[in-house]
């Protein structure tokens, strides 16, 4: 299993964190429970418009639970890594919070990366998985991620979101 999370990170400076704890701005909680708590407390507010999707707090919420159940039951764990190459729409929101909800940390890769950023990424980060497009601007994404998944020790998943997976 990866490090955990708080290995190998540096700590906000002491003031900047009791100032940010004292003006409320942490509460010492995770952020995938944030979001729980906003569908609980408007249930049918709008939480994500992407094209012609939209989505509520309580149906965002709930995608992005089944999606944390989903990548535990491949095998992910808290604290693995994913590789997180998606562009800004409803499949990287969804993915996000499910990370953040299943306490796997979602390691963010430009959709303008490419093998070299991605395997090192990847490596670095030791991690278990990656989630790409299916295509973007042209270029096959999740051929790329099945080729670096046989190539490198760390991505065993790949996750495509798109219609041609």
């Amino acid at each position: 299993m990866a490090a955990p999370i708080s290995e190998g990170t540096v700590p906000w400076p002491k003031a900047d964190a009791d100032r940010y704890t004292a003006a409320g701005y942490w509460a010492g909680r995770p952020l995938g429970d944030l979001l729980r708590e906003s569908g609980d407390r408007t249930p049918d507010a709008t939480a994500l418009v992407d094209g012609d999707l939209r989505l509520t707090y309580t149906e965002l919420a709930d995608r992005a639970d089944a999606l944390a159940l989903r990548l535990l039951d491949l095998g992910l764990a808290p604290g693995d890594r994913i590789v997180v190459q998606l562009a800004n729409g409803w499949e990287f929101t969804v993915l996000t919070w499910a990370c953040l909800r299943a306490g796997i940390v979602p390691v963010m890769a430009l959709p303008a990366h490419r093998r070299l950023e991605l395997a090192y990424l990847a490596a670095h980060s030791e991690a278990a998985a990656i989630a790409v497009p299916d295509r973007l601007r042209d270029f096959d994404h999740q051929a790329l991620a099945h080729e670096l998944g046989k190539e490198i020790t760390g991505p065993g998943h790949v996750l495509v979101a798109g219609d041609d997976v």
